[in-house]
């Protein structure tokens, strides 16, 4: 293993950039992520999907937190072997949390799963242990950090599994994602995925509400409009004022992310957004993001008020899927969290990890508070599970 290095990661010095080769694979860090934008997007068009690793959602992100100094930005490449272009490309930041330095995902928390970009033929073709051994050589190209947090890393489609990882280094997340491929659906067949329940329920919603209240649906493919952007958003502010919960998505960051994207719309990259009104009022909508045929929901809420007893959340998810056919999309993604309704719709789900490699005493430290933290959730569990079971005989 051998090193061409800057490493000094010192606020206001040249940007970091290093190489390391190991036997299989060169390795590149770099904090000019503006250095990586042709090969970046050329990876990207033979690339297995990942929507928040599209360099215009991460390039967006990038440039509000270096403007704002909440992170610094750090690109993370591979080539295997011998090949010429990219095989792999994690895009990350460093920053300081609790007392530590993490590098983390790049925009610590918007995204809703991490999936590295990842070329399609290599994918298939690595031989097993390969990408485990570029994760393995990761820390040793970094900057200097205490310990690596791959929060809700997504690596189904990916040639690493769980049992690849370091010993005690990778945990099951708590929530999954849920997705569906519509290859093979139509606007006839996509009301027979849905479950009997379901499909009962919402077409009685749908009538009484054009019965009682003047409905109307809209939708913005792409979105341009940042004003309805931001009705959306403050509408979702506004449910989660009244649950008490936090809604970071409503936090200045997380909007400036969005409006720099509505901004930066390309035809094969943009936010879209589909919308029902009651007359005049906005009573529910939801923002997605589309990269090439994929389509991934962001944000999806609803106005509280007397449309709520026609199951507004619902009716939106369900229009919204009637465009994602028109518009010819191939993989519609509701996200993370494990709501009933998403089963309902006819989505599968896949299990997301947390992987946590640690680099210095401290982050040891921090590693194995982490692990002691998730046992005592395991053991918490199980014990709730059995008190269940219990009662229940």
């Amino acid at each position: 293993m051998s090193a061409e290095t800057r490493d000094d990661g010192v606020p206001g010095s040249p940007p970091y950039n290093r190489v390391l080769r190991t036997d299989d694979w060169v390795i590149t860090a770099t904090e000019d992520w503006r250095s990586q934008a042709t090969e970046w997007c050329a990876l990207e068009r033979r690339a297995l999907p990942s929507p928040f690793h599209s360099y215009t959602w991460a390039a967006s992100w990038y440039e509000i937190a270096d403007a704002s100094k909440a992170a610094s930005p750090l690109v993370v490449t591979g080539r295997y072997k011998d090949d010429r272009s990219l095989t792999v490309l994690l895009a990350l930041c460093r920053s300081r949390r609790y007392g530590l330095t993490m590098v983390s995902p790049a925009d610590k928390g918007a995204s809703d799963y991490f999936k590295p970009l990842m070329d399609e033929r290599s994918a298939k073709t690595l031989p097993p242990m390969a990408l485990a051994g570029f994760f393995k050589a990761l820390p040793d190209v970094l900057p200097r950090h205490d310990l690596v947090m791959l929060n809700r890393l997504d690596s189904e489609d990916l040639p690493i599994l769980p049992s690849d990882w370091p010993h005690n280094t990778i945990r099951l997340a708590p929530v999954g994602t849920w997705s569906m491929d519509l290859d093979q659906v139509t606007r006839e067949s996509l009301k027979s995925r849905l479950s009997s329940r379901l499909r009962k329920t919402l077409g009685s919603k749908i009538r009484a509400m054009e019965k009682n209240l003047p409905r109307r649906v809209e939708h913005h493919w792409p979105l341009k409009d940042t004003d309805v952007l931001q009705s959306v958003l403050d509408m979702q502010a506004e449910r989660f004022e009244t649950t008490g919960h936090r809604n970071r998505v409503a936090e200045g960051p997380w909007r400036d992310l969005y409006a720099s994207i509505v901004k930066s719309n390309s035809a094969e990259t943009h936010l879209a957004a589909s919308l029902l009104f009651s007359g005049t009022t906005l009573t529910a909508g939801m923002i997605g993001f589309v990269t090439g045929s994929n389509y991934i929901g962001l944000v999806q809420t609803f106005k509280h008020g007397p449309a709520e007893r026609y199951s507004p959340g619902t009716q939106i998810v369900f229009e919204t899927l009637g465009k994602a056919l028109d518009e010819g999309i191939a993989s519609f993604e509701l996200s993370i969290g494990d709501q009933p309704y998403k089963r309902s719709f006819g989505c599968q789900r896949r299990p997301l990890h947390t992987v946590v490699l640690p680099k210095t005493l401290l982050g040891k430290a921090a590693w194995c508070g982490w692990l002691a933290r998730h046992a005592v959730r395991g053991l918490t569990g199980r014990l709730k599970r059995s008190g269940t079971h219990r009662v229940s005989a």
